[in-house]
């Protein structure tokens, strides 16, 4: 696959860098006071973009709770309703990173990183509602201590489709950008079948939560290396908001993969038309994402003539399709 010895670099350099606008149904920064928080009304599956506040990494409240090198996971403590059990704490603490804030309310929306010992109403990568008590010694989580989700997702999230959404989401969540294969193996194992097959009559998304199902899918098929069966989810994705930066750039990166296919590997026909999507698809995402300085600093690095230099020599008898499609691939790891 490598054409360039930068190849894992440019990988590296997009789960660093890139911060692509968020969906604006999905920003859930400000909001109106005496208004309910936004995740009780729509979906907020990953973390708020980078390039809008970030209140939690300058809380000093909170900050204390944390490490550096993760600067949105923070420990929280759980109240357990169960203190009659045998060795049953009384209090849990957890980690949970954060991904949005209501600012009415003060309070912070996150999901769990590990499985509780003791408490059975939350479980890794569910979302849960934060609160900072006055002179409390740890950030508390919100809710019945009966279920911690409670007031952590909207409505529809509690339908059959709902649940099966968010099982899909936290096995994603979980499955840490591909870190942990297993879990990533679980997100398709749960949404394949109802975002590629013919899902059953119980299978009733919105509008909003298919476009999450193809684009979690689409992240894990792509974690997977299983590039075409991500292409069309990504297709599927932004047919349903071609203003997502996020879901244009993630089909771009499987495109990258695919065309950089060692030519004569497939039919030539074949070859053309996946060059001919790429182009396509980088035309639309330079045009439409020009003033984005991690998407530009990306594509100039792609483009960069110095890198013919560490092209592979299996490839130099196609230097001339590298100038066109870049000397490298990247994935787009974002959210």
């Amino acid at each position: 696959m490598s054409v360039m010895r930068s190849i894992a670099f440019l990988s590296c350099f997009v789960c660093l860098i890139s911060c692509a606008p968020a969906r604006p149904a999905l920003q859930a920064q400000a909001t109106l006071p005496g208004s309910a928080p936004a995740w009780t009304t729509r979906w907020i599956p990953w973390e708020t973009d980078s390039l809008f506040r970030q209140p939690w990494r300058t809380d000093d409240r909170l900050a204390r709770h944390g490490i550096r090198e993760y600067p949105d996971d923070f420990r929280i403590v759980f109240a357990n309703p169960d203190t009659a059990a045998a060795n049953a704490a009384r209090l849990e603490l957890m980690w949970v990173r954060v991904i949005a804030h209501d600012s009415s309310s003060d309070r912070y929306l996150g999901y769990l990183l590990n499985e509780p010992h003791f408490i059975r109403s939350i479980h890794a990568g569910d979302n849960v509602v934060i609160r900072i008590e006055p002179g409390a010694e740890f950030p508390t989580a919100q809710g019945p201590a009966t279920d911690y989700t409670s007031g952590a997702w909207p409505a529809d999230a509690n339908t059959t489709t709902g649940l099966r959404l968010r099982e899909g989401l936290s096995h994603y969540r979980l499955g840490n950008n591909g870190h942990n294969p297993q879990e990533i193996q679980r997100c398709i194992a749960t949404l394949g079948p109802v975002m590629e097959g013919a899902p059953g009559p119980s299978w009733r998304p919105s509008t909003e939560q298919r476009f999450i199902g193809h684009f979690v899918l689409g992240r894990c098929l792509a974690e997977k290396y299983e590039t075409e069966r991500a292409i069309r989810q990504f297709r599927a994705a932004v047919a349903i908001d071609s203003t997502d930066a996020d879901a244009q750039l993630a089909l771009l990166a499987e495109l990258s993969v695919a065309v950089h296919r060692r030519p004569g590997s497939g039919e030539s026909t074949d070859e053309a038309r996946l060059e001919s999507e790429f182009l396509k698809q980088l035309s639309l995402v330079r045009a439409r994402f020009a003033g984005h300085r991690g998407v530009t600093k990306l594509l100039d690095m792609m483009f960069d003539p110095a890198e013919e230099a560490a092209v592979n020599p299996a490839w130099r008898p196609h230097i001339e399709k590298l100038r066109r499609v870049g000397y490298g691939v990247f994935r787009w790891k974002r959210r």
